[in-house]
């Protein structure tokens, strides 16, 4: 179901967005979600008529645990980025001469 994996894809960004915008109060903002996603999930299984929507919590757990992880993949992956910007600046400009 396409609702599903976007759910899903929810689930799995915002563990990390939360803790690069609000590291102090990570732990209490996914408690918060976590416990609304076992409120909510069944009535989204029973109202949709599929268990589908049990894995969200399944990614949710995952994605949460792994913020930190995150987090320093995707600071590693924009000093790549970085390095790769300048170097193509200053190759431009070499080629300029």
């Amino acid at each position: 179901m396409r609702f599903v994996n976007a759910a899903i894809g929810w689930v799995r960004y915002k563990p990390l967005l939360v803790y690069i915008i609000d590291r102090e109060n990570f732990e209490i903002t996914m408690q918060e979600m976590e416990e609304n996603l076992i409120f909510t999930i069944p009535k989204l299984c029973a109202h949709f008529k599929t268990d589908e929507f049990h894995k969200i919590l399944i990614e949710f757990k995952k994605y949460s645990k792994n913020a930190a992880k995150h987090f320093n993949d995707f600071e590693k992956t924009k000093n790549a980025w970085t390095r790769v910007l300048e170097n193509a600046i200053e190759r431009k400009a070499v080629l300029q001469l």
